[in-house]
């Protein structure tokens, strides 16, 4: 390798700031873990479902959040992921379109929950606030500008850098868990006496709500484990601190809300749980400690939301993907903070307080997460069906787990909301677009390219150990020619057959006869041209091109090789120009003997004329049925909707019966649409050649099918047909094509 590829892969674009730990990793996510709703939501929903169900709830809940625990883990191990957290993983994975849209998504998930737990504060501290303003003889203080004096405290913290911010979590969370552990002490204190059978697995109030909006009213609780990835951009060494933040903060959170639900349950009965959300203030030990740690809660929710939200529309500001990128994407000060993305974060936040449906928008936030969470599994799963060499992660997330995951997520996101689940997706799907217009040649690759070689290759090893049977049969054409784009009718004829049914390979020859390196510059140009073609004409062609010294030995192995991808070999050639007749004589009886399909398009300057009519000039049975399966594959295109296909042959009356019944049978089996298929009967004229009879009973097709003998020359049998003007296609069929089957 050399020195300056060495220093692009290991040189980063900016100078690495490093501010946070695996520890900040761990108390961002338990900060935004154990919010308010543990305190105030948590208990209403256990009353309303019992404790069987809100195990379940926990359990299911967890699934989810742990296959994301799992499975970012293993996309953090695998290298390091710059800036941007989820977004970043998405991106690196399903590339930066898709991962624009998942980022969005989360930075408006993130964003609105600024406001949610800014106001999830100013409730907390009301009362406190109410006193003093009633000792200082004022009126009550609105809420919502309690909210926006918390957010603004919040953003002047976050000014002075994120890891300012983030040591505040840490005092924070240990009020938090100070808080919960007085709760419990209260339990095992109240004299309530634990025994299994003592356990009301089943109580709750009657006509209570259902499993489904209980899981929606809690799930937000446990969401947060991933909040910590935000602050990949600054870590040390994210391949370790993020898995091991995150997982262990999964850990804490399923242990702590299973121990909540059990004491809950055991102390208070289920009315009760309902009516007093600030029960577990009542049974803690010190009762103002859960009011205390109802705050302060909210307020590690809320710093947790404020540092990761700019991060992220920093990171995708980055890729250029939203617009005013160049502001967004700007770092300020020696701490290097997004304060450009903070501001206009802090801006929704406070617009939101004053303007917003915070209820509807709940709903969208949790919907956004989850879908963010089905978008970091899937990374997983894919990187992990595609087997990429260079996916190497160090750790490794079971398959099973992360599938589960998968499926746990959709079916929450589908039963908690349909209609919002769907209007996210149609949200999703507006800002792809988007990121596709911005940004139409993106430089990261997605995973789908490589998925898709593993399906090729599964398909590939398969079908070489098995012949593809008659019910199965589908035309796989090689086309060879030196200058495909001069010929519009070879191009335009590979176009119908390989649009629904076929695979066609289009491979230019090359011939040369200096040295091959000085003939690679032509190539890779040549092939330039194709590909270009291709792309504007949105064919459904395979481009290859092939320097060669010797034009007949190259179609020879190029036909032999590729097991099944070649049943049909297809040539080209223009009226009047026997030099490319000439190339197809060496080959030709050697291809029949490899037993592949021969066509040759022989073509003028009518471009198919109206394409309403095709004629099948009938000879031998194994022809005939392929000239009539390519035919129903031109009919399925749309330029050849509305032809119609005639079987025509030539012979005297002593022959005419045997031949209309067969052919009449043929037509029933054939299953092509009434009317679109009929036969014609010709009488032959010795004096006037089958030949002659042919070119003159044709002057109304716009294509010909034609058959060839495997006894034919090619050379002598082309100047047969000087007088025919109509495009025609002259095949010779290896058998396997049937029409019947």
């Amino acid at each position: 390798m050399s020195q300056n590829s060495a220093s692009m892969m290991i040189e980063p674009s900016a100078p690495l700031v490093v501010k946070f730990n695996r520890y900040s990793v761990l108390f961002q996510a338990l900060g935004t873990i154990f919010g308010a709703a543990m305190f105030l939501l948590f208990g209403k929903a256990l009353g309303h479902v019992g404790l069987l169900q809100m195990l379940a709830i926990i359990v299911l809940g967890h699934l989810v959040t742990g296959a994301v625990a799992f499975t970012t883990s293993e996309l953090a191990s695998n290298k390091r992921i710059g800036g941007g957290g989820e977004y970043a993983m998405v991106k690196t994975t399903h590339g930066v379109h898709i991962g624009a849209s998942i980022g969005l998504a989360l930075f408006v998930a993130q964003t609105i929950s600024i406001t949610f737990y800014a106001m999830a504060v100013a409730i907390g501290i009301d009362p406190v606030l109410t006193w003093v303003s009633g000792l200082a003889g004022m009126g009550p203080i609105d809420q919502r500008f309690s909210a926006l004096a918390v957010m603004v405290l919040v953003f002047f913290l976050s000014i002075k850098g994120g890891d300012v911010t983030v040591k505040f979590l840490f005092p924070i969370v240990a009020i938090i868990a100070i808080a919960v552990v007085s709760f419990f002490i209260g339990v095992f204190t109240s004299g309530t006496t634990f025994t299994v059978s003592a356990i009301p697995w089943l109580d709750k109030i009657p006509d209570g709500m259902g499993f489904w909006p209980a899981f929606a009213l809690v799930f937000p609780a446990f969401t947060g484990n991933t909040m910590g990835i935000g602050l990949s951009g600054e870590l040390g060494d994210p391949q370790r601190e993020i898995p091991w933040g995150t997982k262990l903060a999964t850990l804490i959170s399923f242990v702590v809300y299973t121990l909540i639900a059990f004491f809950l349950a055991y102390t208070a009965e289920p009315s009760v749980l309902v009516e007093n959300q600030l029960v577990m203030a009542e049974v803690s030990m010190w009762g103002p400690l859960v009011f205390i740690g109802l705050i302060v809660a909210s307020l590690s929710s809320l710093i947790g939301s404020v540092v990761v939200a700019p991060r992220t529309l920093q990171a995708m500001s980055e890729d250029g993907v939203i617009p005013l990128a160049p502001f967004f994407k700007s770092l300020w000060g020696a701490k290097r903070e997004p304060v450009p993305a903070l501001l206009f974060s802090m801006a929704i936040a406070v617009w939101l307080v004053f303007v917003g449906d915070l209820e509807l928008i709940a709903s969208f936030v949790t919907m956004f997460f989850l879908i963010t969470y089905m978008a970091d599994i899937s990374s997983s799963l894919l990187e992990t069906v595609s087997n990429n060499p260079s996916y190497r992660p160090a750790q490794r997330a079971p398959w099973w787990f992360s599938l589960a995951g998968l499926i746990m997520a959709l079916v929450a996101a589908i039963n908690i909301d349909a209609s919002i689940f769907l209007i996210s997706l149609v949200f999703l799907v507006g800002t792809f677009y988007f990121a596709r217009r911005r940004m139409p040649s993106p430089n990261v690759q997605t995973i789908f390219a490589s998925v898709l070689f593993r399906i090729e290759r599964a398909a590939s090893l398969r079908l070489r150990s098995s012949r593809m049977e008659n019910k199965n049969w589908q035309p796989t054409v090689l086309a060879i020619a030196e200058t495909p784009l001069d010929k519009r009718p070879l191009t335009q004829f590979l176009d119908w057959i390989g649009a629904r049914h076929g695979l066609v390979n289009l491979c230019q020859m090359m011939p040369y006869d200096g040295n091959f390196v000085d003939m690679l510059p032509a190539r890779q140009e040549a092939l330039q041209h194709l590909e270009e073609y291709i792309a504007r004409r949105k064919s459904h062609l395979i481009p290859d091109v092939i320097l060669t010294h010797n034009v007949s030995t190259s179609i020879l192995d190029k036909a032999q090789s590729g097991g099944y991808h070649s049943n049909t070999v297809f040539f080209a050639v223009e009226e009047g120009n026997t030099q490319a007749v000439e190339v197809i004589e060496p080959v030709f009886h050697e291809m029949l003997s490899v037993r592949k399909n021969i066509l040759i398009l022989r073509y003028g300057h009518r471009l198919f004329g109206n394409q309403r009519n095709i004629y099948i000039w009938w000879s031998k049975p194994e022809n005939g049925q392929l000239m009539v399966i390519l035919s129903y594959i031109l009919l399925c295109q749309k330029d050849w909707q509305d032809a119609q296909v005639t079987i025509c042959y030539v012979g005297g009356d002593e022959q005419a019966s045997d031949t209309e019944s067969y052919l009449k049978k043929l037509i029933e089996s054939s299953r092509f649409q009434i009317g679109s298929l009929l036969y014609r009967r010709f009488d032959f004229d010795p004096a006037v050649g089958i030949y002659k009879t042919i070119i003159d009973n044709s002057q109304e097709a716009d294509l010909l099918f034609l058959g060839l003998s495997e006894r034919t020359d090619i050379v002598e049998y082309m100047t047969h047909w000087d007088g025919l003007n109509i495009d025609a296609v002259f095949l010779r069929s290896n058998g396997d094509a049937n029409l019947q089957a």
